[in-house]
C-alpha cells in the first residue's frame, strides 16, 4: 500500500473514529443538560415554595385569628416534607394544622386533610384515621378525603373495610389521587398484575400533565420501579428508576430505591454508590443496608459503623408501628424479645399483614413456634403475594418439623420474585437444595 493511500485510510478511521464517539458525546452532553435543566427547575420549586412558606407564616404570626394562613402554610410545609425536608415539616405541618382547626373547627377540610396527612407520615396511624373519618363524615362526596380514609385503613390492616371505600370511589379510581392507594390496597389483595397495571397507567397520567411539581412527578416513578422490583422485573425497575432520575436527579427516594435494586443483585459497590446519593432523606432501611454491603465487601468494622448509626437514627426519631426498625432487628437477631413484645402491642391496634409476619418471625426466633403458626396464618389470609411473606411462612412450617410445607413456601417466595430480598433469596436457594 502506498505511503499516500495509508494516510488515507488513516485518516478515514481517524475521522469514523470521531464521529462514533461525536454520536456517543452529543447524546451524553444532551442529557448532562437535561438533568442540569430539571435539577435547576426543582431547586427554583424548592426556593418557591420556601418563600411562600414564609410569607403565610408571616400572615399567620401577624393575625392570631387567621385559620386560612395557617392552613395555607401547614399545607405547604407538607409538600417541602414530602420532598424529603424531614420529621420537622411534618410536625410543624400538624401543629399548625391544629392551630388552624382550633380556630375553625367547621368549613376547614384544608386544614383536616393536612392533619391527617401529616399524622399519617408520622405513623400516627389511629388519629390519622380518626381524622380522616370526620372528614368523610363533614363531606362524603369529597374524593380527597374518602381515598386518604381507604388508605388509612389499608395501613390499619382493615381491608375489607378499605375495599368498601375504593367501591364507593370507583367512578374516580383512575384519578391520580385515588389511583396509588388502591394500587396498594390491590398488592394486599393479591392482585399485583392489577396493581402494576394501575400504577403504570397513573404515572403515564402525571408525565401527561406536564405541570405537577418536580417531587409528586419522582413519586410516581418511585411507586412504579418499587412494585417492578418487588416482583422481580429488575431491569424494568432499573430502566423506571433512570427516568426518574433524569426529571429528579436528586430525589433521595429514587436513589434508595436504586440502592436496593443494586443489592438484589448483589452489585455492592454500586449499592453503596447509590447510598451515597440518598441525602439527608435516608431512612432506617437504607441505612441499614449501606451496612450490609460493607458487610458483603469485607469491611466489617465500616459495617458496624453503619449499622450503629441505624440504631442511632431510630432512637433519635422514635416513631409507633416502624415496620422498618423492628425488620433491622429481626433480620440481625437483636433485642428478639424486646422486639417481639413491641410487635404483640402494636398488632393489637394495627391488624396489617406485615405486622403480622413480623411477628411470626419474631415469636418464631423466640421459641414460640404455635405463637408463629397462628401469626403467619393470620398474615396469610389476605392473599397477599410477596415473596417475603412465603419465605417467613417456610421458615415458620421448618421450624414446626413440616418440611414438605417449608418447601413449598420458599419455591412460592422465589416463584413471586426471585430477588425479594438480598440475604433471604439466597438462603431460600440454599434450603431448597440442601433437601
Amino acid at each position: 500500500m502506498s505511503t499516500r493511500r495509508s494516510a488515507t485510510v488513516l485518516l478515514l478511521a481517524a475521522a469514523s473514529a470521531a464521529a462514533i464517539w461525536s454520536g456517543y458525546v452529543r447524546p451524553m452532553q444532551r442529557l448532562q443538560a437535561a438533568e442540569a435543566a430539571s435539577r435547576e427547575r426543582t431547586q427554583l420549586e424548592q426556593h418557591i415554595r420556601t418563600e411562600d412558606i414564609a410569607f403565610w407564616m408571616k400572615r399567620a404570626s401577624e393575625d392570631p385569628q387567621s385559620a386560612e394562613d395557617r392552613a395555607m402554610a401547614a399545607g405547604l410545609l407538607l409538600q417541602r416534607a414530602r420532598e424529603g425536608g424531614g420529621l420537622d415539616d411534618y410536625r410543624a405541618a400538624e401543629a399548625l394544622a391544629r392551630e388552624a382547626l382550633a380556630l375553625r373547627g367547621e368549613r376547614n377540610g384544608k386544614a383536616g386533610l393536612v392533619l391527617a396527612s401529616a399524622l399519617l407520615a408520622q405513623h400516627l396511624f389511629p388519629e390519622a384515621l380518626a381524622t380522616a373519618t370526620d372528614l368523610v363524615k363533614a363531606s362524603p362526596e369529597a374524593t380527597a378525603y374518602r381515598s386518604l380514609l381507604a388508605e388509612l385503613l389499608v395501613e390499619m390492616g382493615r381491608y375489607d373495610e378499605a375495599g368498601a371505600q375504593f367501591d364507593s370511589l370507583a367512578a374516580v379510581r383512575r384519578s391520580l389521587s385515588v389511583a396509588p392507594r388502591y394500587a396498594r390496597y390491590l398488592e394486599f389483595r393479591g392482585e399485583n398484575d392489577r396493581a402494576r397495571r394501575v400504577l403504570i397507567e397513573a404515572r403515564g397520567e402525571a408525565l401527561a400533565q406536564g405541570n405537577l411539581p418536580r417531587e409528586q412527578v419522582a413519586w410516581f416513578a418511585l411507586r412504579v420501579a418499587d412494585i417492578h422490583l418487588r416482583n422481580g422485573r429488575l431491569d424494568v425497575a432499573e430502566r423506571v428508576l433512570e427516568e426518574g432520575l433524569r426529571d429528579a436527579p436528586d430525589d433521595g427516594r429514587l436513589w434508595a430505591l436504586m440502592a436496593r435494586l443494586h443489592a438484589a443483585r448483589g452489585d455492592w459497590e454500586r449499592t453503596l454508590e447509590a447510598v451515597d446519593r440518598v441525602g439527608d432523606s435516608m431512612d432506617i432501611v437504607t441505612r441499614s443496608l449501606a451496612g450490609d454491603a460493607w458487610a458483603a465487601l469485607g469491611d466489617s468494622a465500616r459495617a458496624r459503623e453503619a449499622w450503629h448509626a441505624t440504631e442511632q437514627q431510630a432512637l433519635a426519631n422514635p416513631e409507633p408501628f416502624n415496620r422498618q426498625w423492628t425488620m433491622f432487628h429481626l433480620e440481625r437477631g437483636m433485642d428478639l424479645n424486646a422486639t417481639r413484645a413491641l410487635l404483640e402491642q402494636e398488632i393489637h391496634v394495627r391488624t396489617d399483614v406485615f405486622g403480622w409476619a413480623q411477628l411470626a418471625w419474631a415469636r418464631l426466633q423466640t421459641g414460640d413456634v404455635p405463637g408463629a403458626q397462628d401469626a403467619i396464618a393470620r398474615a396469610m389470609a389476605t392473599g397477599t403475594q410477596d415473596g417475603w411473606l412465603f419465605y417467613v411462612a417456610g421458615l415458620v412450617a421448618e421450624g414446626a418439623g413440616d418440611d414438605v410445607t417449608a418447601r413449598r413456601w420458599f419455591e412460592r417466595a422465589l416463584g413471586v420474585n426471585p430477588h425479594f430480598h438480598h440475604r433471604y433469596a439466597d438462603d431460600a436457594r440454599g434450603r431448597l437444595a440442601r433437601d
